[in-house]
């Protein structure tokens, strides 16, 4: 014959999944919480003595789905017992929709014309121009004066972000406690809300035109 055991869960937070069945007695200890991730979670016993003990669809950092994807549902909770003793959290959201993907960045505007043909002219010190360079006892200056080239198109604005993904399915719940002592069972069952739109894309600057060849 085997004897039912007690189970207590305290401390740390703990993943859950499956069927519980073989314990006479389930604690929850120090607000302890258990998270079944959206999968199906079922609890069949004598008698739960909970204080603040908190039954969770998704742990915190798992509240909203990746960029790009839709909420997961919630699964479903089941809990039968005889008698509960405390106050008894459970939610049973849908998790929240991903953010849209980002919009495409935009396109690069077209290169501006190259600036005016210049040809470079050199002479003697003695009649070096305003603006000449020395070299090797000469002057070099770019006759007319080097220009620059001219401003480019300007670029292409960033296409607009994807739209958020949708929240998943709140669980299937259901809870028969015959008895509750001292305590009661607050629950949420709501729908996982959608996710945000995605970022617009990166606006693209114009390139700038060439400055003029030199002959």
């Amino acid at each position: 014959i085997q004897i039912p055991q007690d189970k207590v869960f305290e401390g740390e937070n703990e993943i859950v999944g499956g069927v519980f069945d073989q314990y006479n007695r389930i604690f929850f200890k120090n607000k302890v919480r258990l998270f079944w991730l959206g999968e199906d979670f079922e609890i069949r016993t004598q008698e739960i003595y909970s204080d603040g003990g908190i039954l969770e669809a998704f742990p915190q950092d798992q509240k909203q789905a990746a960029l790009g994807s839709p909420g997961l549902s919630a699964g479903s909770l089941k809990i039968k017992a005889r008698k509960l003793v405390g106050d008894l959290f459970i939610r049973a959201d849908g998790q929240m929709g991903g953010r849209g993907e980002t919009g495409e960045k935009g396109t690069t505007g077209k290169s501006g014309e190259v600036g005016p043909d210049t040809f470079l002219r050199w002479g003697k010190p003695e009649s070096m121009p305003p603006g000449a360079a020395l070299h090797r006892g000469y002057y070099f200056v770019c006759d007319p004066p080097r220009a620059p080239g001219q401003t480019g198109e300007v670029g292409g604005q960033g296409l607009p972000g994807a739209p958020g993904k949708r929240g998943g399915n709140s669980a299937k719940v259901d809870v028969q406690i015959t008895e509750v002592q001292e305590g009661e069972v607050y629950f949420t069952n709501r729908p996982g809300k959608g996710g945000p739109g995605g970022f617009g894309g990166e606006g693209v600057s114009a390139l700038p035109g060439l400055a003029a060849r030199v002959h």
